[in-house]
């Protein structure tokens, strides 16, 4: 499970809750898991749930713990408990959550990373990292103790984009859902988008009109109301969703109080399942590979269809078009052309012309 921008949005506003909440006790019931408690005059005792590279939400109870706390864990107490949790805000264009903690006359940051092999990072008030839930060396930038936090190279983000903005980086050829994935949506909020604006997953490319309708899609989804709810199959969790998405309307599904229970949900049943288990989430992995193939198989098998008949209907009229054809030659070589008679639309930047056929 991988949180996109949309379910960060929704997500972040949840963990508002915990604002002014104080962090009384930290746990580490997993190796890959860290739990805050924490209690705050308005809202009693919370729990924040933190899976780095999957997500961190709220929960109503921590999960069972060792007795014998791990070094990791008395390192997290030590440096934080006692602390009073002043922000919580998305690091602008990241998957990063950023939690500032007052402790005293001191202040640190957190940093969740809810992507790639994900982190959990504590640093001081000069940005020098205190902590690391695992030390990580890449090419742009090294996360260990002692070392400078560093955030990852900005990358283009479409839910804050402008209409214009969106529209350039989404044109261009490459299957538009996968385009839409990579620039910040994840796969089941890109497909959804697609689905809004009734345009195939795998549409190789778009017109200019296309791209309008995917933008006005993303902000109709971003614009909804909270309603909490996970898809499951066969009876399983197998993905949590911060609104009503329409490809999902005829498919098994539970509404959740909130978001963070909807996660809390998907995460236990698929983060923490058993070894005998996994091997579903491969499979799961492959089903929707199988299904996007065959959605651009047809797609190019109706684009084949089509391209074949624009070829006999050049066929068919060649004694006609042949001239047409030596006139648009040399146009475009003098760069001088405009439409007139069968040639309805001209490009000179791109070199080409629409002509009618019949």
């Amino acid at each position: 499970m991988e949180l996109s921008a949309l379910d960060l949005k929704y997500l972040l506003a949840e963990l508002q809750t915990l604002v002014h909440a104080k962090i009384n006790r930290i746990f580490q019931p997993r190796k890959e898991e860290i739990v805050f408690q924490l209690h705050s005059t308005a809202k009693g005792k919370q729990f924040l749930r933190v899976v780095p590279g999957y997500a961190a939400f709220l929960a109503l109870e921590k999960p069972e713990s060792p007795e014998q706390p791990s070094s990791y864990c008395m390192q997290l107490r030590k440096l934080l408990e006692g602390g009073v949790i002043r922000t919580i805000i998305l690091v602008p264009g990241e998957r990063i959550i950023a939690c500032t903690i007052g402790l005293g006359t001191d202040t640190r940051t957190i940093y969740i990373e809810l992507f790639g092999k994900g982190n959990l990072v504590i640093v001081d008030d000069h940005n020098s990292i205190l902590s690391v839930f695992q030390v990580q060396a890449m090419r742009d930038r090294t996360i260990r103790p002692k070392e400078q936090y560093v955030l990852p190279p900005a990358r283009p983000q479409l839910v804050d984009a402008t209409q214009q903005e969106f529209i350039e980086q989404v044109t261009g050829n490459g299957p538009i859902a996968r385009k839409l994935a990579l620039l910040g949506l994840g796969g089941a909020v890109a497909e959804e988008v697609c689905a809004r604006a009734d345009i195939p997953a795998l549409a190789p490319r778009i017109t200019q009109a296309q791209a309008e309708a995917l933008y006005a899609g993303l902000h109709g989804l971003l614009a909804q109301a909270p309603a909490p709810r996970i898809i499951l199959e066969n009876n399983a969790p197998i993905l949590a969703l911060p609104v009503h998405f329409m490809r999902f309307a005829d498919r098994s599904q539970q509404a959740t109080a909130s978001f963070s229970a909807a996660i809390a949900t998907v995460i236990d049943h698929i983060v923490h399942a058993q070894p005998l288990q996994a091997p579903r989430k491969k499979i799961t992995k492959l089903q929707t590979i199988i299904r996007m193939q065959n959605e651009q198989l047809q797609i190019l098998e109706q684009e084949a269809i089509e391209e074949q008949r624009k070829g006999e209907l050049l066929y068919e009229q060649y004694s006609e078009m042949k001239p047409l054809l030596t006139e648009l030659q040399t146009a475009f070589r003098k760069k001088e052309l405009k439409p007139h008679g069968r040639i309805s639309a001209v490009d000179l930047k791109h070199g080409t012309a629409t002509v009618k056929l019949a």
